[in-house]
Protein backbone atom coordinates (compact mmCIF):
# COMPACT_ATOMS: atom_id res chain seq x y z
CA UNK A 1 0.00 0.00 0.00
CA UNK A 2 2.74 2.49 0.88
CA UNK A 3 4.30 1.61 -2.19
CA UNK A 4 1.57 1.88 -4.06
CA UNK A 5 1.26 5.28 -2.82
CA UNK A 6 4.35 5.98 -3.28
CA UNK A 7 4.56 5.13 -6.50
CA UNK A 8 1.04 7.08 -7.55
CA UNK A 9 2.89 10.52 -6.28
CA UNK A 10 5.64 9.95 -8.50
CA UNK A 11 4.11 9.25 -11.08
CA UNK A 12 1.74 12.87 -10.49
CA UNK A 13 4.86 14.79 -10.11
CA UNK A 14 6.41 13.11 -13.36
CA UNK A 15 3.53 14.31 -15.39
CA UNK A 16 3.00 17.80 -13.72
CA UNK A 17 6.72 18.59 -14.82
CA UNK A 18 6.08 17.52 -18.21
CA UNK A 19 4.02 20.53 -18.61
CA UNK A 20 5.72 22.71 -16.97
CA UNK A 21 8.72 21.82 -17.87
CA UNK A 22 10.62 21.13 -14.96
CA UNK A 23 11.76 17.86 -13.16
CA UNK A 24 9.16 17.54 -10.51
CA UNK A 25 10.47 14.13 -9.43
CA UNK A 26 14.04 15.66 -8.78
CA UNK A 27 12.75 18.76 -7.84
CA UNK A 28 10.06 16.53 -4.76
CA UNK A 29 12.69 14.56 -3.64
CA UNK A 30 15.76 16.90 -3.10
CA UNK A 31 13.30 19.61 -2.10
CA UNK A 32 11.64 17.74 0.30
CA UNK A 33 15.18 16.80 2.60
CA UNK A 34 16.91 20.45 1.77
CA UNK A 35 13.06 22.56 2.61
CA UNK A 36 12.81 20.19 5.77
CA UNK A 37 16.33 21.96 6.61
CA UNK A 38 15.06 25.46 5.70
CA UNK A 39 11.72 24.64 7.43
CA UNK A 40 13.45 23.97 10.86
CA UNK A 41 16.30 27.14 10.02
CA UNK A 42 13.40 29.25 9.72
CA UNK A 43 11.34 28.00 12.49
CA UNK A 44 14.58 28.34 15.30
CA UNK A 45 14.92 31.92 13.56
CA UNK A 46 11.47 32.67 13.93
CA UNK A 47 11.43 31.13 18.16
CA UNK A 48 14.92 33.11 18.57
CA UNK A 49 13.90 36.01 17.18
CA UNK A 50 10.40 36.28 19.40
CA UNK A 51 12.50 35.39 22.08
CA UNK A 52 14.80 37.75 22.08
CA UNK A 53 12.79 40.52 20.73
CA UNK A 54 10.12 40.18 23.38
CA UNK A 55 12.91 39.62 26.33
CA UNK A 56 15.45 42.04 25.66
CA UNK A 57 15.56 45.93 25.25
CA UNK A 58 15.03 47.11 22.03
CA UNK A 59 18.49 48.46 22.03
CA UNK A 60 20.37 45.23 23.20
CA UNK A 61 18.11 43.59 20.34
CA UNK A 62 19.46 46.48 17.51
CA UNK A 63 22.81 45.93 18.81
CA UNK A 64 22.91 42.31 18.61
CA UNK A 65 21.84 42.33 14.80
CA UNK A 66 24.19 44.85 14.03
CA UNK A 67 27.25 42.72 15.22
CA UNK A 68 25.82 40.04 13.81
CA UNK A 69 25.31 41.65 10.11
CA UNK A 70 29.23 43.37 11.37
CA UNK A 71 30.38 39.08 11.55
CA UNK A 72 29.14 38.30 8.13
CA UNK A 73 31.41 41.40 7.02
CA UNK A 74 34.56 39.35 9.07
CA UNK A 75 33.61 36.47 7.01
CA UNK A 76 34.48 37.67 4.12
CA UNK A 77 37.74 36.77 3.79
CA UNK A 78 36.44 32.93 4.19
CA UNK A 79 36.04 32.44 0.95
CA UNK A 80 32.32 31.03 1.21
CA UNK A 81 32.04 30.93 -2.67
CA UNK A 82 34.12 27.87 -1.89
CA UNK A 83 31.14 26.05 -0.97
CA UNK A 84 29.40 26.19 -4.01
CA UNK A 85 32.15 25.11 -5.99
CA UNK A 86 32.57 22.18 -4.07
CA UNK A 87 28.52 21.06 -4.60
CA UNK A 88 29.65 21.58 -8.37
CA UNK A 89 32.59 19.69 -8.08
CA UNK A 90 30.92 16.85 -6.03
CA UNK A 91 27.92 16.78 -8.57
CA UNK A 92 30.60 16.13 -10.79
CA UNK A 93 32.64 13.37 -9.50
CA UNK A 94 35.74 15.38 -8.44
CA UNK A 95 35.51 14.43 -4.74
CA UNK A 96 39.29 14.75 -4.19
CA UNK A 97 38.44 18.76 -4.01
CA UNK A 98 37.08 18.32 -0.81
CA UNK A 99 40.79 17.97 0.59
CA UNK A 100 41.60 21.08 -1.46
CA UNK A 101 38.63 23.23 -0.55
CA UNK A 102 39.37 22.43 3.17
CA UNK A 103 42.99 23.69 2.90
CA UNK A 104 42.15 27.17 1.32
CA UNK A 105 39.08 27.53 3.72
CA UNK A 106 41.64 27.23 6.57
CA UNK A 107 44.22 29.50 5.39
CA UNK A 108 42.00 32.22 4.52
CA UNK A 109 40.07 31.62 7.82
CA UNK A 110 42.69 33.29 9.82
CA UNK A 111 42.41 36.18 7.89
CA UNK A 112 38.99 36.61 8.60
CA UNK A 113 39.78 36.54 12.27
CA UNK A 114 42.49 38.93 12.03
CA UNK A 115 39.78 41.31 10.16
CA UNK A 116 38.01 41.03 12.96
CA UNK A 117 40.17 41.75 15.43
CA UNK A 118 41.18 44.56 13.46
CA UNK A 119 37.74 46.32 13.57
CA UNK A 120 37.20 45.86 17.16
CA UNK A 121 40.62 47.39 17.86
CA UNK A 122 39.05 50.32 15.61
CA UNK A 123 36.27 50.73 17.99
CA UNK A 124 38.28 50.30 21.07
CA UNK A 125 40.44 53.04 20.00
CA UNK A 126 37.45 55.60 19.15
CA UNK A 127 36.15 54.88 23.03
CA UNK A 128 33.54 52.22 22.26
CA UNK A 129 34.82 49.46 24.72
CA UNK A 130 31.70 47.89 24.55
CA UNK A 131 30.96 47.39 20.99
CA UNK A 132 34.83 46.41 20.31
CA UNK A 133 34.32 43.59 22.97
CA UNK A 134 31.51 42.28 21.42
CA UNK A 135 33.48 42.25 17.81
CA UNK A 136 35.93 40.70 19.27
CA UNK A 137 33.67 37.84 20.39
CA UNK A 138 32.39 37.46 16.87
CA UNK A 139 35.67 37.76 15.64
CA UNK A 140 36.84 34.67 17.44
CA UNK A 141 34.23 31.98 16.46
CA UNK A 142 33.28 33.28 12.70
CA UNK A 143 36.52 31.37 11.25
CA UNK A 144 35.03 28.34 12.84
CA UNK A 145 31.55 28.88 11.76
CA UNK A 146 32.95 29.48 7.57
CA UNK A 147 34.87 26.38 8.15
CA UNK A 148 32.50 24.13 9.52
CA UNK A 149 29.86 25.17 7.17
CA UNK A 150 31.53 22.50 4.78
CA UNK A 151 29.56 20.02 5.89
CA UNK A 152 26.68 21.17 4.09
CA UNK A 153 28.68 22.03 0.86
CA UNK A 154 29.60 18.19 0.79
CA UNK A 155 26.42 16.76 1.84
CA UNK A 156 24.61 18.62 -0.68
CA UNK A 157 27.11 17.71 -3.35
CA UNK A 158 27.46 13.73 -2.80
CA UNK A 159 23.31 14.00 -2.84
CA UNK A 160 23.35 12.96 0.93
CA UNK A 161 20.33 15.09 1.39
CA UNK A 162 18.26 12.99 4.12
CA UNK A 163 21.60 13.14 6.23
CA UNK A 164 22.01 16.79 5.84
CA UNK A 165 18.71 17.26 7.17
CA UNK A 166 19.10 15.12 10.45
CA UNK A 167 22.22 17.15 10.68
CA UNK A 168 20.45 20.82 9.92
CA UNK A 169 17.22 19.69 11.93
CA UNK A 170 19.74 19.09 14.88
CA UNK A 171 21.97 21.95 14.52
CA UNK A 172 18.86 24.42 15.06
CA UNK A 173 17.13 22.61 17.80
CA UNK A 174 20.10 23.06 20.01
CA UNK A 175 20.67 26.24 18.61
CA UNK A 176 16.86 27.62 19.69
CA UNK A 177 17.11 26.10 22.80
CA UNK A 178 20.91 27.57 23.55
CA UNK A 179 20.57 31.23 22.42
CA UNK A 180 16.58 31.53 23.82
CA UNK A 181 17.59 30.40 27.13
CA UNK A 182 20.33 32.58 28.01
CA UNK A 183 18.49 35.52 26.63
CA UNK A 184 15.81 34.44 29.12
CA UNK A 185 18.26 33.87 31.87
CA UNK A 186 19.69 37.35 31.67
CA UNK A 187 20.07 40.52 28.89
CA UNK A 188 23.42 40.96 28.94
CA UNK A 189 25.00 40.72 25.51
CA UNK A 190 28.12 39.62 26.13
CA UNK A 191 26.03 36.34 27.00
CA UNK A 192 23.64 36.20 24.30
CA UNK A 193 26.54 36.50 21.92
CA UNK A 194 28.75 33.83 23.02
CA UNK A 195 25.62 31.48 23.02
CA UNK A 196 25.31 32.03 19.42
CA UNK A 197 28.63 32.03 18.06
CA UNK A 198 30.12 29.89 20.55
CA UNK A 199 27.62 27.22 19.30
CA UNK A 200 27.62 27.58 15.37
CA UNK A 201 31.31 27.32 15.52
CA UNK A 202 31.28 24.10 17.68
CA UNK A 203 28.14 22.88 15.83
CA UNK A 204 28.96 22.91 12.49
CA UNK A 205 33.24 22.14 13.46
CA UNK A 206 31.84 18.44 14.80
CA UNK A 207 28.80 18.16 11.98
CA UNK A 208 32.17 18.57 9.35
CA UNK A 209 34.27 16.34 11.40
CA UNK A 210 31.59 13.38 11.27
CA UNK A 211 30.73 14.45 7.76
CA UNK A 212 34.70 13.84 6.55
CA UNK A 213 34.92 10.35 8.66
CA UNK A 214 32.21 9.15 7.59
CA UNK A 215 31.95 10.15 3.74
CA UNK A 216 33.82 7.55 1.94
CA UNK A 217 35.82 8.95 -1.11
CA UNK A 218 35.25 7.04 -4.37
CA UNK A 219 37.98 8.61 -6.60
CA UNK A 220 40.69 11.35 -5.51
CA UNK A 221 40.15 13.22 -8.75
CA UNK A 222 40.38 17.05 -7.91
CA UNK A 223 38.51 19.21 -10.12
CA UNK A 224 40.86 21.74 -11.89
CA UNK A 225 38.98 24.53 -12.08
CA UNK A 226 36.96 24.36 -8.42
CA UNK A 227 39.37 26.51 -6.54
CA UNK A 228 39.08 29.54 -9.65
CA UNK A 229 35.91 29.05 -9.33
CA UNK A 230 35.18 29.22 -5.81
CA UNK A 231 37.70 32.02 -5.56
CA UNK A 232 35.50 33.87 -8.41
CA UNK A 233 32.48 33.53 -6.47
CA UNK A 234 33.86 34.64 -3.03
CA UNK A 235 34.94 37.95 -4.92
CA UNK A 236 31.84 38.24 -6.59
CA UNK A 237 30.07 37.51 -3.14
CA UNK A 238 31.63 40.44 -0.97
CA UNK A 239 29.75 43.29 -2.76
CA UNK A 240 26.35 41.04 -2.08
CA UNK A 241 27.32 40.38 1.40
CA UNK A 242 27.75 43.91 1.93
CA UNK A 243 24.33 44.71 0.10
CA UNK A 244 22.78 41.88 2.40
CA UNK A 245 23.61 43.54 5.53
CA UNK A 246 24.16 47.44 4.47
CA UNK A 247 21.30 48.03 5.79
CA UNK A 248 21.35 47.12 9.43
CA UNK A 249 25.05 48.82 9.14
CA UNK A 250 24.10 52.31 8.00
CA UNK A 251 20.79 52.21 10.17
CA UNK A 252 22.83 51.72 13.23
CA UNK A 253 25.61 54.48 12.16
CA UNK A 254 22.98 57.04 10.96
CA UNK A 255 19.72 56.31 13.11
CA UNK A 256 21.11 53.64 16.26
CA UNK A 257 20.09 50.51 17.46
CA UNK A 258 16.39 51.06 17.92
CA UNK A 259 15.89 51.79 14.42
CA UNK A 260 18.04 48.42 13.48
CA UNK A 261 15.73 46.98 16.02
CA UNK A 262 12.61 47.74 13.95
CA UNK A 263 13.87 47.03 10.73
CA UNK A 264 15.26 43.52 11.73
CA UNK A 265 11.95 42.54 13.08
CA UNK A 266 9.65 43.61 10.09
CA UNK A 267 12.44 42.19 7.44
CA UNK A 268 13.15 38.74 9.27
CA UNK A 269 9.93 37.23 8.06
CA UNK A 270 10.12 38.05 4.63
CA UNK A 271 13.84 37.22 4.62
CA UNK A 272 13.04 33.81 5.99
CA UNK A 273 10.49 33.00 3.03
CA UNK A 274 13.63 34.02 0.70
CA UNK A 275 15.76 32.03 2.52
CA UNK A 276 13.79 29.36 1.40
CA UNK A 277 13.90 29.83 -2.05
CA UNK A 278 17.18 30.18 -1.86
CA UNK A 279 17.87 26.71 -0.11
CA UNK A 280 16.78 25.44 -3.31
CA UNK A 281 19.89 26.84 -5.42
CA UNK A 282 22.66 24.08 -4.16
CA UNK A 283 20.01 21.27 -5.55
CA UNK A 284 19.61 23.30 -8.52
CA UNK A 285 23.10 23.74 -9.18
CA UNK A 286 23.89 20.14 -8.83
CA UNK A 287 20.79 19.22 -11.24
CA UNK A 288 21.89 21.57 -13.94
CA UNK A 289 25.44 20.96 -13.23
CA UNK A 290 25.09 17.02 -13.77
CA UNK A 291 22.54 17.70 -16.83
CA UNK A 292 23.89 16.33 -20.14
CA UNK A 293 21.49 18.14 -22.46
CA UNK A 294 22.00 21.94 -22.46
CA UNK A 295 19.01 24.09 -20.97
CA UNK A 296 16.61 26.17 -23.50
CA UNK A 297 15.12 29.05 -23.33
CA UNK A 298 11.65 27.47 -23.40
CA UNK A 299 12.48 25.39 -20.45
CA UNK A 300 14.21 28.14 -18.73
CA UNK A 301 10.86 30.50 -19.10
CA UNK A 302 8.64 27.53 -18.08
CA UNK A 303 10.63 28.08 -14.71
CA UNK A 304 10.65 31.37 -14.64
CA UNK A 305 7.19 31.88 -14.71
CA UNK A 306 6.41 28.90 -12.60
CA UNK A 307 8.38 30.59 -9.85
CA UNK A 308 7.00 34.11 -10.20
CA UNK A 309 3.43 32.73 -10.00
CA UNK A 310 4.46 31.27 -6.79
CA UNK A 311 6.79 33.96 -5.02
CA UNK A 312 3.52 36.34 -6.02
CA UNK A 313 1.27 34.24 -3.91
CA UNK A 314 3.78 34.16 -1.28
CA UNK A 315 4.20 37.72 -1.23
CA UNK A 316 0.22 38.31 -1.33
CA UNK A 317 -0.25 35.91 1.72
CA UNK A 318 2.00 37.35 3.68
CA UNK A 319 1.12 40.49 3.49
CA UNK A 320 -2.55 40.09 4.79
CA UNK A 321 -1.44 38.03 7.76
CA UNK A 322 1.33 40.68 8.71
CA UNK A 323 -0.59 42.47 11.34
CA UNK A 324 -2.19 39.23 13.20
CA UNK A 325 1.66 37.48 13.05
CA UNK A 326 2.96 40.50 14.59
CA UNK A 327 0.02 41.29 17.10
CA UNK A 328 0.79 37.48 18.17
CA UNK A 329 4.39 37.12 17.89
CA UNK A 330 6.08 40.88 18.35
CA UNK A 331 3.26 42.88 20.14
CA UNK A 332 5.99 45.46 21.17
CA UNK A 333 6.58 45.96 17.64
CA UNK A 334 2.99 46.81 16.04
CA UNK A 335 4.89 49.67 14.56
CA UNK A 336 6.71 47.52 11.87
CA UNK A 337 3.63 45.89 10.25
CA UNK A 338 3.89 48.62 8.01
CA UNK A 339 6.93 48.21 6.93
CA UNK A 340 7.21 44.24 6.81
CA UNK A 341 4.24 44.62 4.26
CA UNK A 342 6.02 47.11 2.34
CA UNK A 343 9.19 44.92 2.48
CA UNK A 344 7.32 41.75 1.24
CA UNK A 345 7.30 42.58 -2.32
CA UNK A 346 10.66 41.55 -2.88
CA UNK A 347 9.98 38.51 -1.85
CA UNK A 348 9.23 38.07 -5.92
CA UNK A 349 13.07 38.91 -6.29
CA UNK A 350 13.48 35.43 -5.04
CA UNK A 351 13.61 34.56 -8.36
CA UNK A 352 17.44 35.42 -8.80
CA UNK A 353 17.97 32.27 -7.26
CA UNK A 354 17.25 30.49 -10.51
CA UNK A 355 19.40 32.76 -12.40
CA UNK A 356 22.58 32.83 -10.41
CA UNK A 357 21.90 28.96 -10.23
CA UNK A 358 21.84 28.68 -14.00
CA UNK A 359 24.59 30.90 -14.44
CA UNK A 360 26.78 28.73 -11.64
CA UNK A 361 26.42 25.23 -13.17
CA UNK A 362 27.86 26.92 -16.59
CA UNK A 363 30.57 28.48 -15.54
CA UNK A 364 29.56 31.54 -16.79
CA UNK A 365 32.04 33.48 -14.07
CA UNK A 366 32.04 36.42 -16.63
CA UNK A 367 28.30 36.84 -16.15
CA UNK A 368 28.09 36.41 -12.51
CA UNK A 369 30.58 39.30 -12.11
CA UNK A 370 28.37 41.57 -13.87
CA UNK A 371 24.92 40.37 -12.49
CA UNK A 372 26.66 40.71 -9.02
CA UNK A 373 28.05 44.01 -9.46
CA UNK A 374 25.66 45.78 -11.20
CA UNK A 375 22.58 44.37 -8.48
CA UNK A 376 24.83 44.83 -5.08
CA UNK A 377 26.07 47.99 -6.46
CA UNK A 378 22.79 49.46 -7.00
CA UNK A 379 21.36 47.81 -3.80
CA UNK A 380 24.28 49.27 -1.87
CA UNK A 381 23.86 52.85 -3.19
CA UNK A 382 20.39 53.18 -3.10
CA UNK A 383 20.57 51.62 0.58
CA UNK A 384 23.38 54.62 1.47
CA UNK A 385 21.24 57.26 0.04
CA UNK A 386 18.06 55.99 1.15
CA UNK A 387 18.99 56.29 4.95
CA UNK A 388 21.17 59.24 4.30
CA UNK A 389 18.21 61.42 2.88
CA UNK A 390 15.11 59.80 4.42
CA UNK A 391 15.92 57.22 7.42
CA UNK A 392 14.14 53.90 8.05
CA UNK A 393 11.57 54.65 5.10
CA UNK A 394 14.47 55.15 2.47
CA UNK A 395 15.96 51.93 3.33
CA UNK A 396 12.86 50.07 2.65
CA UNK A 397 11.95 51.54 -0.35
CA UNK A 398 15.71 51.31 -1.14
CA UNK A 399 15.49 47.35 -0.32
CA UNK A 400 12.34 46.53 -2.53
CA UNK A 401 13.55 48.54 -5.31
CA UNK A 402 17.17 46.73 -6.06
CA UNK A 403 15.40 43.56 -5.42
CA UNK A 404 13.33 44.27 -8.60
CA UNK A 405 16.37 45.60 -10.21
CA UNK A 406 18.06 42.78 -9.84
CA UNK A 407 15.49 40.16 -10.81
CA UNK A 408 15.06 42.28 -14.19
CA UNK A 409 18.49 42.39 -14.74
CA UNK A 410 19.07 38.96 -13.83
CA UNK A 411 16.56 37.37 -16.24
CA UNK A 412 17.28 39.67 -19.62
CA UNK A 413 21.20 38.49 -18.80
CA UNK A 414 20.60 34.78 -18.54
CA UNK A 415 17.77 34.96 -21.31
CA UNK A 416 21.07 36.53 -23.38
CA UNK A 417 23.52 33.86 -22.51
CA UNK A 418 21.09 30.89 -23.11
CA UNK A 419 20.49 31.95 -26.74
CA UNK A 420 24.33 32.62 -27.08
CA UNK A 421 24.54 28.69 -25.53
CA UNK A 422 21.69 27.27 -27.63
CA UNK A 423 22.90 28.62 -30.69
CA UNK A 424 26.25 27.23 -30.40
CA UNK A 425 24.68 23.25 -28.76
CA UNK A 426 21.66 23.66 -31.57
CA UNK A 427 19.69 21.95 -27.88
CA UNK A 428 15.97 21.43 -28.88
CA UNK A 429 13.31 22.94 -27.50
Amino acid sequence: MHESIKQQTLNVLSKGGRHLNIDMVFLGKGGFWLGLGQVSSSLSGLIVSVVLANVLPQETFGTYKFILSLAAIIAVPALAGLNTALIRALAQGYDGTIRAVLHRKLVWGAVAFFLGIGIGTYYALHGNTALANAVFIAAAFVPLMEIGNLYSAILVGTQQLARHARYTVVLYAIATILISGVALMTDNLYAVLLAYFGWWAAGRTFLLYLTLRTSAQKTNAVSSEALSLGTHLSIIGILDIIASHIDQLVLFHFLGPLAVARYAIAAAPVLHIVGFVQVLKPLAVTKFAGNKTPMTRASYFHKLVFSAGTLFLAALCYILIAPFLFQLLFPGYLDAVVYTQVLSIAVIGGISALNSSILVSLNATRELYLQSLASDAVQIVLIAFGAYAFGLWGVLIAFVTAKLFSLVFGTVQTSILLSKRNGTHQAPV
